[in-house]
């Protein structure tokens, strides 16, 4: 769907506000994680007043990255090329997630009360009747607006679904966010090129009404592995009632 990824990201929240860096609990950490792409990087998070030193790993290129704030663990990954091709799949990065969060759930010997699986990209290879067009759908404008296509829009939807994943069923919350993208884009460092079309964001995350300790690292991991078919089911669905050619 995405004609330029911007992000994928695996999170899983919970009280981690002590774990702040050690020489023994980033060695440890860096054993767990059993990845010679990922290096101890420095890291800091605002408190208060304060700025409190983090725990993070990012391999050479920042396309990866691991941080451990006071509230949540993100594993993420970011485009080094025009593209984003060197993020893969959606799928792959969950399998990815799952094998780093779960190593850090475990060797934090801590349980999550929340996980989510997030996928944020633009939609290009519009043209302007079809952004119209799926403008006009999204919104259903008053008349006193309808008569001028609008060149500025942000929609967003959010639905409770539940989900079976590892031995548990929990409500999630499945949302999807649009809007009207504008802007330039650089390419190779110089090239420079207009951009108009849609960023399409999908988050795919446990209900934050539950918040008991009651995710492992293996039911993190298994979250991840069942949202692979959550998000493809989704972003299809999305695709189609965009219009877009998915054989492409």
């Amino acid at each position: 769907m995405y004609s330029l990824k911007l992000r994928y990201l695996g999170s899983v929240f919970l009280d981690a506000a002590s774990v702040t860096p050690t020489p023994e609990r980033t060695h440890g950490l860096s054993e767990a994680l059993n990845d010679d792409q990922l290096s101890l990087v420095q890291a800091a998070e605002t408190v208060g007043d304060e700025q409190v030193s983090r725990i993070a790993f990012s391999n050479s290129n920042m396309s990866l990255r691991l941080v451990i704030s006071s509230q949540r663990i993100d594993f993420s990954a970011h485009p080094t090329v025009d593209d984003g091709s060197n993020m893969g799949t959606f799928g792959e990065f969950c399998d990815l997630a799952a094998t780093k969060l779960r190593a850090v759930l475990s060797y934090l010997d801590r349980r999550a009360h929340r996980v989510a699986a997030v996928q944020e990209g633009l939609v290009g290879n519009l043209d302007t009747k079809d952004l119209e067009d799926i403008g006009a759908r999204a919104l259903n404008l008053p008349a006193v607006l309808s008569a001028h296509s609008p060149f500025e829009w942000d929609w967003r939807t959010a639905v409770r679904v539940e989900r079976t994943f590892a031995d548990l069923t929990e409500i999630t919350n499945t949302i999807v966010s649009m809007k009207r993208a504008t802007g330039t884009i650089t390419k190779h460092r110089e090239d420079i090129s207009d951009f108009d079309g849609l960023r399409v964001d999908l988050d795919i995350n446990t209900s934050p009404d539950n918040n008991s300790d009651r995710f492992t690292g293996d039911h993190a991991a298994q979250f991840f592995a069942s949202a692979i078919e959550w998000h493809e089911s989704l972003a299809h669905g999305v695709a189609d009632w965009l219009g877009l050619d998915q054989t492409k």
